[in-house]
């Protein structure tokens, strides 16, 4: 009993304002998957009749305003920060400084509804990962979300584990999805995965995925967070799999992964597949994520692609495109094709995507193609 004791209290569960009950890892610098032996052997213990979750966190790097879960203003649940740890996170989108004037509240809620933040403003966030457990411990599902975030825990016992190292994650996600018979849990695994940025060994798994025999929507996953890798290996494997992949539907999954990534190889890869592609949704797919780049490389391509193409739904799409651009850069070429384009379905696209701005330049180009019918 002597020996019982100090384990029960260093152990006890705590509780947050909702009463979900929380046992943390008494070690959160001991090897991951100790912690996980721990976290087993606990639940084994409490023999949970519901089942229970077990959970860690790491550190991502992510835009300012990027979140990973769900998120809405009208959730009153506790955030996870809140139900683990007892406070707020300083991203949490509810969260305020006690100390923070209503001038700077204001100004920091007037930034989140405007731009002021660029998307190339960089954190480190925390970022957990829980694991949710059928009594008797079978994995059943994997969420990842924000700890700034609410999740619906269900009221279920969670064993947290607290932070890891990316390369002790990624080893035992690696060994869970292998071992994963369901396709939903392993779709929920490679999500877990994917959000880690270690290329050198993430890489490869991606493209055993991809490569192997996984039904098309598990090997789409894998295309989409190769692309969040964002070095040349992961291009060169979305390359060959937008070249060669007997799927249709991971291709047009590589064209957005490619258009993700941040080297002057990817676009270049985009204008190539949007002028010369060899099917039809894999080529428009292209022109509208060129339509989502500004560079003077695409929007040559796209308008050279509205009058120079043959196939009129990729003159239209090009249309699309360019309408997507900048409105300095999109009123005058959609009025210049509306006006002078020789196929009539392609100006009348341009005139309906002159329709949905409110530029006055629009309206007034609008007003002049009615009274010219009259």
């Amino acid at each position: 009993m002597k020996r019982i004791l100090p384990l029960v209290l260093a152990l006890c569960w705590t509780l947050s304002s909702t009463a979900q009950p929380i046992l943390k890892h008494p070690d959160a610098g001991a090897p991951l998957e100790a912690r996980w032996a721990w976290a087993a052997s606990e639940a084994r213990s409490a023999d949970a009749r519901g089942g229970y979750w077990v959970g860690y966190s790491i550190e991502r790097w992510m835009r300012a305003r990027s979140y990973m879960g769900s998120f809405s203003t009208h959730d009153r649940r506790p955030t996870l920060s809140e139900v683990i740890y007892g406070v707020r996170a300083p991203d949490d989108m509810r969260y305020q400084d006690e100390d923070e004037s209503l001038a700077d509240a204001a100004q920091r809620a007037l930034n989140r509804m405007t731009d002021t933040e660029t998307d190339e403003e960089l954190m480190q966030k925390e970022v957990a990962i829980l694991f949710r457990f059928r009594r008797g411990g079978t994995l059943e599902q994997v969420h990842v979300s924000n700890i700034s975030l609410s999740h619906n825990l269900k009221d279920l016992p969670v064993y947290w584990l607290g932070k890891s190292d990316p390369e002790p994650s990624f080893a035992w996600l690696k060994d869970q999805y292998q071992e994963a018979r369901l396709e939903d849990l392993q779709e929920d695994l490679l999500r877990a995965i994917g959000l880690h940025r270690l290329p050198t060994v993430i890489v490869p798994f991606l493209a055993e995925v991809i490569a192997s025999d996984a039904r098309g929507e598990i090997r789409e996953d894998a295309v989409f967070w190769m692309g969040q890798q964002d070095v040349p290996e992961a291009f060169a494997i979305l390359e060959k799999v937008l070249d060669q992949d007997r799927s249709i539907d991971v291709r047009e999954k590589a064209v957005f992964s490619i258009s993700q990534m941040s080297m002057p190889e990817a676009l270049d890869k985009l204008i190539e597949v949007a002028r010369n592609g060899e099917h039809r949704e894999v080529r428009k797919d292209a022109i509208f994520w060129l339509g989502q780049k500004a560079s003077e490389k695409a929007v040559a391509l796209l308008k050279d692609t509205v009058y120079d193409d043959s196939d009129t739904e990729i003159q239209e799409q090009a249309v699309f495109a360019l309408s997507q651009l900048d409105e300095d850069e999109a009123i005058p070429t959609l009025i210049e094709i509306a006006e002078n384009h020789s196929n009539p379905k392609v100006r009348k696209k341009a005139i309906f995507w002159l329709g949905q701005t409110e530029d006055p330049r629009a309206l007034e180009a609008l007003i002049g193609f009615v009274q010219g019918q009259e």
